[in-house]
């Protein structure tokens, strides 16, 4: 479903009040934790989406 600008342009304005809102309520300590967590979760998912392959000749080959 798509939404119309104004309506999309509203909710965006008022994600940036609710965001400036919790930086004053949590402490820094709890920002940085929630950050850390986020980005943890993000190289987790990452690695999932694309494995790595080692191609790794075997002993006594070139």
């Amino acid at each position: 479903m798509e939404l119309p600008e104004n309506i999309r342009a509203f909710f965006r304005e008022q994600g940036k009040i609710g965001a400036a809102k919790r930086q004053e309520v949590i402490p820094p300590e709890r920002r940085s934790e929630i950050a850390r967590k986020a980005a943890v979760t993000r190289w987790a998912n990452r690695v999932k989406e694309t494995p790595v392959k080692f191609d790794v000749p075997k002993k006594g080959t070139r």
